[in-house]
């Protein structure tokens, strides 16, 4: 089991799903361990344990996560599916390595960030973020690089650039790296027409965005991550916190 979470993490590029608490992942063991909880002992960016992260904005929604929805697997940026070789993931995945009767799949997603098109707003606090979201989150926009923002507590965001989704991409993610023990994620990006960057990391007013060396205003994306406006061209993002 080790073995298979180091290759997972030291890819360094997604998180690492082995099931959450509301669903098989604990009765997936080692010993009396959950696999799910195994992810933070070993330092695997995973989800499913949600009591880790109890102040997190995520922690509501990573525990609503729907296994069969290829589209919330891209929102969170989950690359790697960890189960026993007696289960199959329920989307799309290529199987990386088996050790024992554990297998590791892949799954492909965009990574750590993604261009999208953030178009609408939704309207909610900290009492109602998953069902405000319900709507996006059971939808396959995340496939399509449509992402609303989010309007907390009654911050208003940015208009959005456009009513409807344009046709074609908005961008593309042509380089990124993280420390993510720093609190710090790096992107080369190219962007179509004015365009969300969007991390899959967890909003909170104390990230720090430069958008080719300026300090760029952070704004909060359904579900509930964090995105910064670009114009139209390549451009260099560092998100820190």
């Amino acid at each position: 089991m080790d073995y298979l979470i180091r290759v997972a993490a030291a890819r360094g590029d997604g998180r690492v799903y082995a099931g959450t608490r509301g669903n098989w992942g604990p009765n997936y063991r080692v010993g009396y361990v959950p696999v799910l909880h195994e992810l933070s002992h070993n330092d695997a960016d995973g989800v499913g344990f949600t009591f880790r992260t109890v102040q997190s904005l995520s922690t509501d929604v990573e525990a609503s996560f729907d296994e069969t929805n290829p589209a919330q697997f891209e929102a969170l940026n989950i690359r790697y599916v960890l189960m026993p070789n007696s289960r199959k993931p329920a989307v799309p995945a290529t199987l990386l390595s088996s050790k024992g009767s554990n297998n590791l799949y892949e799954v492909d997603t965009s990574g750590y960030f993604q261009v999208v098109d953030r178009i609408g707003v939704l309207k909610a606090d900290r009492t109602n973020l998953v069902d405000a979201n319900n709507r996006f989150w059971a939808s396959k926009s995340a496939l399509d690089n449509i992402y609303p923002a989010v309007a907390f507590a009654g911050h208003q965001p940015p208009p959005s650039a456009f009513a409807s989704a344009p046709a074609g991409s908005p961008g593309s993610v042509l380089t990124e790296s993280n420390a993510r023990e720093n609190g710090r994620f790096s992107a080369r990006v190219n962007a179509e027409r004015s365009a969300t960057v969007l991390l899959k990391s967890s909003y909170d007013p104390r990230w720090h965005v430069t958008v080719d060396g300026r300090t760029a205003h952070p704004i909060m994306m359904a579900p509930s991550l964090v995105g910064v406006d670009v114009p139209v061209g390549e451009h260099s993002i560092v998100f820190t916190y």
